[in-house]
């Protein structure tokens, strides 16, 4: 008999490798979302760790109270993400005859297609929405739409940002991606607005860490049903998975201590997260293969090939996510400096961000 409690569930599925990007992905994302709070405090080392602490026990909080408690924090900060983007739009005095659209032909293929691997990492994380499917009162009707307004919103986020970048020249070899949008916001409103900035950067990290925490509670309670009476299948009187968010927290607290105390670099631990999510990916695609279709079926082999494609670019393994609260770091610091003109960043590598 197998002590494995998921039951059956094990590797070689996508569902084992969820499990494996619980104890590497997880505590990357926290690092990233607490390196904002080095903007506005100047914490370091152990404050961070601290800080990292803390946001898991708001997490578990959120988490406690039930699924429309996440639902409506994950439609705050979405709100104020679109906010954001329309005031700064606003002071920019962008309208819509000033955007360039370049011409078919001007195109350069090359950097078209390493523009397209780039956007593939903005809409990493649709998969974890899956798990939540039965919150839905009506899943078969709802999901598809909250699955489609998702995209459209975070494609439309996306493309304003790339917008601003353009139209601002927030870009080149003497500034890193990452500073981009908060040299914009210095600029347009001075240092101060800064906070605003780091605050609304902290909330959308945080929201994608909790959302991906929520869900992997519900896959662990869902794999444990091959074992009913097990800890983890255990509902709460308010019919959440508790006992399965607290596996998954207590995994986190585990690996961010050793990630912490053996001081593995952010970027390892990205290019891991990022390798386990093309395997997620052609996991299931292979499996489209087999069980679709028609068109389906050569939409699943399309996706296959991409993802094999995407596996053996050696450039994804650059971590294109590592450094946005670093950039808020570095514009920070320099505007607080009196370099309000000007504000750039020096490329270098993201690593701790402290």
């Amino acid at each position: 008999m197998s002590i494995w409690p998921l039951g059956h569930v094990w590797p070689a599925s996508p569902a084992g490798c969820f499990y494996r990007f619980i104890p590497v992905g997880l505590p990357a994302a926290l690092h990233i979302a607490t390196g904002f709070g080095q903007a506005l405090f100047g914490w370091h080392d152990a404050q961070l760790l601290l800080a990292e602490l803390g946001t898991l026990a708001i997490v578990w909080w959120v988490g406690s109270r039930g699924a429309s408690s996440s639902a409506n924090l994950q439609t705050l900060v979405a709100v104020l993400i679109v906010a954001l983007i329309v005031v700064v739009w606003w002071r920019g005095g962008i309208s819509p005859a000033q955007i360039p659209f370049p011409a078919p032909a001007e195109i350069d293929r090359g950097q078209l297609f390493l523009a397209l691997s780039v956007m593939f990492w903005c809409f990493v994380g649709l998969e974890a929405f899956a798990h939540l499917a039965s919150e839905f009162k009506h899943p078969e009707r709802d999901f598809p739409r909250a699955l489609m307004i998702g995209l459209l919103l975070a494609g439309s986020v996306y493309w304003a940002c790339t917008v601003l970048v353009l139209h601002f020249h927030a870009f080149g070899e003497e500034m890193a991606a990452a500073a981009s949008l908060p040299n914009i916001v210095v600029r347009l409103f001075g240092v101060e607005a800064l906070w605003v900035a780091c605050v609304i950067g902290y909330l959308a990290c945080f929201a994608s860490l909790n959302i991906y925490i929520q869900s992997f509670a519900r896959l662990v309670w869902s794999q444990a049903q091959h074992k009913p009476h097990s800890y983890l299948a255990r509902l709460s009187p308010r019919q959440i998975p508790r006992n399965a968010l607290n596996a998954v927290l207590g995994s986190c607290v585990v690996s961010t201590l050793g990630i912490y105390l053996l001081d593995i670099n952010l970027d390892a631990l990205i290019v891991y997260a990022n390798g386990i999510f093309i395997m997620i990916y052609l996991l299931c695609m292979l499996a489209g293969c087999r069980l679709l279709r028609g068109r389906y079926r050569l939409l699943a082999v399309v996706g296959s090939i991409l993802c094999l494609l995407l596996l053996g670019d050696g450039r994804l393994e650059k971590p294109v996510r590592a450094g946005d609260a670093g950039g808020a770091v570095a514009v920070f610091t320099q505007a607080q400096a009196g370099d309000g003109k000007r504000v750039g960043l020096q490329r270098k590598r993201p690593g701790r961000i402290c």
